[in-house]
């Protein structure tokens, strides 16, 4: 299975909120994204993301 990855962008829809958000989830709450690109851009695996918000949130 090939592995997708999201755009911050996507990410922040798929979570239904903005980008601007998620940027700040990432230096607030220091999520990490699945790697950045050479131009400094976020890529990120939903599922990931979603076990990092839980354990955020204690769960």
């Amino acid at each position: 299975m090939t592995e997708r990855y999201l755009t911050t962008g996507e990410a922040a829809d798929a979570l239904k909120v903005s980008r601007p958000t998620l940027r700040r989830w990432v230096k607030r709450y220091q999520l990490r994204p699945a790697f950045v690109t050479a131009g400094g851009h976020y890529r990120w695996e939903l599922e990931d993301l979603l076990r990092q918000l839980e354990v955020l949130r204690g769960g």
